[in-house]
């Protein structure tokens, strides 16, 4: 994950969003662009925090909704990409749990 997503951000409607990141790899800016973007977008909450136990990527809503991603949201517009909603319970349980799990104990970024 680098500062792109702050693009992506950008782009949702005005209001209250509490955003939680967990990502393997931190650019050494991007503690200062999330705090730039936070003051220039001042309806967001953002939780940056580092971990090494995902590969995929995955976007979370409201503790219910799951969507993998097929590649860096960074690429999306570029490249061929794909955003996948899973249906299955289980799978979307499990993977929020871990997620949930995995938030406690990783390292905050900001």
């Amino acid at each position: 994950m680098d500062s792109s997503i702050f693009k992506v951000l950008a782009t949702l409607s005005p209001g209250h969003l509490r955003v939680k990141l967990l990502t393997s790899k931190v650019p050494a800016d991007f503690a200062l662009e999330a705090q730039k973007f936070v003051k220039q977008h001042s309806g967001f909450t953002l939780e940056p925090r580092q971990t090494k136990d995902f590969h995929d990527r995955f976007i979370i809503l409201d503790q219910a909704v799951c969507y993998l991603l097929g590649a860096s949201i960074k690429d999306a517009g570029n490249k061929g990409f794909t955003v996948v909603p899973l249906s299955e319970l289980s799978i979307i349980k499990s993977i929020i749990d871990h997620a949930n799990k995995t938030w406690s104990s990783a390292n905050p970024v900001v």
